[in-house]
């Protein structure tokens, strides 16, 4: 027969800090540009330029999703940004398309977190979401 006791988990789980709140520490050698050469329109990707504080600043506003919402709701353009950076002791590569949508994998596991950031980023990063 398995228990599971509940009891003083509650007091324990909202002790421990939000993944969203640890900070991160971006490699500010590493940022890197890609484009689809292939696509018929770059949609402006030319234009785009990430800083070390916009990724962080991305990472802090977007919200983890699941892989479907990722699937169903992402927006993907022809251009994308990667780097690496440290989250919480951990090792990240990271990776960041305009339109907002963004991943995080991380070096040890090679899981994979999935973020979303639309109306939040046209606020915070307006250059990013094409505004």
């Amino acid at each position: 027969m398995l228990v599971c006791v509940a009891v003083g988990l509650g007091a324990l789980w909202t002790a421990l800090p939000s993944p969203r709140a640890q900070p991160l520490h971006v490699d500010t050698e590493g940022i890197q540009r890609h484009e689809d050469s292939g696509a018929a329109d770059t949609l402006g990707c030319e234009t785009l330029s990430l800083t070390p504080k916009d990724v962080a600043t991305y990472f802090s506003t977007a919200h983890e999703v699941s892989a479907a919402t990722f699937h169903a709701e992402s927006i993907i353009l022809p251009c994308s940004f990667s780097g690496t950076l440290m989250k919480g002791g951990a090792k990240y590569a990271w990776r960041i398309h305009a339109a907002g949508a963004g991943y995080l994998t991380a070096e040890a596991t090679g899981q994979t977190q999935r973020f979303l950031c639309q109306a939040a980023c046209e606020k915070a990063l307006p250059a990013l979401m094409g505004q």
